[in-house]
């Protein structure tokens, strides 16, 4: 328990001296050894290197203070904030304490955080002016110097030292005794750091624009005290803030009367010939403004302004991209924190892996606190073994690995180093494939990467697949972070299918390009819907044509009949007017029309009727097959008196005559088949009406077998 006891010591004894190890080198001289990149989820192992101490504390993704902070005001505990002006952190074992000088009744509070500075507060006592403070009391410290604990304030020219009764924080101050600043109207910032075996300190005379180094060779008893004028065009300073940064010493004031920033420059200690400069108002973005913290945090130097005046009232950051030697640039953060004529900035102090800050506000009395907090990248928060256990992180970004520890001479270090996490690597094989039989697929996950290795053992960026399968691949770049991906690859067979198709005569079906009307086999290609060759081998045969005729056009005479027929054993009959009969009997002009349906298929035929367009008409066609319809040529009359017909076949043949109109050719000649050919006829009539007038017809008619 008493070994317990003592690391948690140690290990709160470095958290709040963080500030001074802002003055060890920032940039370079990191002992422990990590690479400079990892990728997301790669394993990582710290190498301790030549670190030697104890009470090591390391944590993989602490907080930085270049981003901007989170701000929230924590009001006026207990009321006893009184116009507030300079503030100070400070840390005892486990417990967490702010000190703030009062303006206006030139006391000093003491506000109590509990375990932590993220906690609300859980006290605040104004602890008075303990008797021999005055209106003019500004700057104050309170540090640690061996065992005992030790306050400074300044107070017009004088720099008061005091203790606490019993040795802790939760004392009463008891002022111990007084130093003189010769020549220093009115004192403003203080702030004093430990430098190798002693202590360095400055202050500020905002009445005479001057700055005052103290300096405590061992201990921190009587300084001796130089006043080194007016460095760096100063004009109403106020804060100040002390960096060390790659072994060279900053000292940053902030000038409220010309709203400006000077920078001191010391060389390898802050006991060296200080060199000035004045930064002017940087971006135009300064206003009055009094409070100022540099902080070095691994590779990177950032710092916070705050603003009194009202335009703008509020916290302005600064970005060093080439360390504090460097022109810094500005960007207003607004008003965090209900930020009410601030005053001063407190110490960034890291706690773990989160740093805190607070500002006095002198406008409402209020308190405001800024938390940098850590990230959560890292797949565990901390380690305390002098070579921590690998770990791996779960985000892309620049993430700080922290550690705090206790050097051989018990002296408390810190080092940080930033390792930038590169996103986890991204590829893909493309949705699953379908390739077609004789055919192959080109697998490639894509370029940039250093090593590849597919699930066939081969190591090229691309493969040529023919067979299905699933394949992977992994691919690894210069770092050794690595991803994979797969992809199925199904091989389509030739599909190939035999159709046997029947259609009724007259009809037509598409195969090889066209329409196809006669019976045949036919071979088709077609492509699936994954590309693959589909073939069709379609077998056609026409149905036998229905016989169906009604022969050619006719007319009709008053008080004639024509028979119609379309008989086919096994038919069924569709006529014009929708009778089913095999007949049909045609008794007046018109156009008639029948269906016969038979094994599935259709035939039509239609004939025209008409009436009768003179005394004689003779048809340009007959049939003489024996089928019972249209087998003689002869003529249809009314009223004939006479009447003598003559037939000749083409070249003047005669073959047939007769007087009698009923007795018409039946397409013979000498008792032998006359053969299909075109015919002429001569006719010679007188009719009723016209008696003894006679008549000629002539013209040519087709025999059709």
């Amino acid at each position: 328990m008493k070994n317990l006891l003592l690391n948690l010591f140690v290990f709160f004894l470095l958290t709040w001296t963080s500030r001074a190890q802002q003055m060890s080198d920032g940039a370079t001289g990191v002992l422990f050894v990590t690479p400079d990149t990892v990728c997301v989820n790669q394993w990582l192992t710290v190498d301790p290197g030549s670190i030697a101490g104890s009470d090591f504390n390391w944590t993989f993704c602490s907080s930085n203070a270049e981003g901007p902070p989170v701000a929230s005001s924590l009001g006026n505990p207990s009321g006893v904030i009184n116009v507030p002006g300079y503030i100070t952190l400070v840390r005892d074992g486990a417990e967490c304490f702010s000190f703030m000088t009062n303006l206006a009744d030139s006391s000093i509070v003491r506000t109590y955080f509990g375990n932590s500075f993220n906690n609300p507060p859980v006290s605040s006592v104004n602890l008075g002016s303990i008797n021999l403070l005055t209106s003019k009391i500004r700057g104050l410290q309170v540090l640690k110097d061996i065992d005992t604990w030790l306050g400074f304030i300044v107070d017009g020219s004088t720099l008061y030292r005091f203790t606490f009764g019993g040795n802790t924080l939760f004392g009463q101050p008891q002022i111990i005794f007084d130093i003189p600043f010769p020549n220093v109207g009115a004192s403003s910032g203080l702030i004093i750091r430990k430098e190798g075996t002693g202590w360095v300190g400055f202050a500020t005379d905002s009445q005479n624009n001057n700055l005052i180094r103290l300096y405590f060779p061992s201990q921190l008893t009587v300084p001796q005290v130089e006043n080194l004028g007016n460095i760096g065009n100063l004009d109403g300073p106020t804060g100040l803030s002390m960096i060390r940064w790659n072994n060279q010493c900053y000292l940053f004031i902030s000038n409220e009367r010309s709203s400006t920033i000077s920078r001191v420059e010391f060389g390898s200690s802050f006991m060296g010939t200080p060199d000035g400069y004045n930064l002017g108002n940087i971006d135009g973005l300064l206003n009055q403004n009094t409070g100022i913290e540099i902080i070095g945090d691994c590779e990177t130097v950032n710092g916070y302004v705050a603003n009194r005046g009202p335009t703008p009232n509020g916290l302005v950051h600064l970005q060093f991209p080439s360390g504090p030697a460097g022109t810094p640039v500005a960007t207003s953060l607004g008003n965090p924190g209900l930020l009410n004529k601030p005053f001063a900035i407190s110490e960034l102090t890291r706690v773990g892996d989160t740093i805190f800050g607070l500002i006095p506000n002198g406008g409402d009395n209020t308190l405001t606190r800024l938390t940098f907090p850590p990230c959560s990248a890292a797949s565990r928060p901390g380690d305390q073994q002098l070579a921590p256990d690998s770990l791996y992180y779960l985000e892309a970004g620049t993430w700080n690995i922290h550690l705090s520890y206790l050097d051989s001479g018990s002296e408390p270090q810190e080092e940080c180093k930033p390792i930038v996490v590169m996103p986890e690597l991204q590829i893909s094989l493309g949705p699953d494939l379908t390739i077609c039989e004789g055919s192959e697929a080109t697998l490639d996950p894509g370029p940039g990467y250093s090593n590849y290795l597919w699930s066939t053992g081969a190591t090229n960026q691309t493969i040529s697949v023919t067979s299905s399968g699933n394949y992977r691949v992994q691919v690894f770049n210069s770092l050794g972070c690595e991803a994979e991906d797969s992809v199925n690859v199904a091989v389509m067979n030739t599909i190939e299918v035999s159709v046997d198709t029947l259609l009724c005569f007259g009809g037509e079906y598409w195969a090889e390009g066209g329409w196809q009307t006669t019976d045949g086999t036919f071979r088709d290609s077609t492509l699936t819907i994954a590309g693959c060759d589909s073939i069709t081998i379609t077998n056609l045969t026409f149905k036998a044509k229905i016989p169906v005729t009604l022969g050619s056009d006719t007319l009709i005479c008053p008080d004639e009949e024509i028979l119609l027929h379309a008989t086919l054993a096994g038919a069924t009959y569709q006529w014009q007017d929708g009778s089913t009969d095999s007949v049909f009997i045609v008794t007046k002009p018109g156009q008639y029309r029948v269906e016969v349906s038979f094994d599935g298929c259709t035939a039509a035929d239609s004939i025209l009727v008409n009436d009768c367009p003179s005394k004689l008409w003779f048809p340009t066609a007959f049939t003489p097959n024996g089928d019972g319809l249209n087998d003689i040529f002869r003529p249809v009359g009314i009223s004939i008196y006479k009447f003598r017909m003559v037939i000749f076949d083409r070249w003047g043949q005669e073959l047939f005559e007769t007087d009698k109109m009923d007795q018409g050719w039946d397409g013979t000649w000498k008792g032998a088949d006359c053969q299909t050919d075109s015919y002429s006829f001569i006719a010679f009539y007188e009719t009723v009406e016209a008696p003894g007038q006679t008549e000629k017809a002539r013209g040519t008619f087709t025999l059709v077998r």
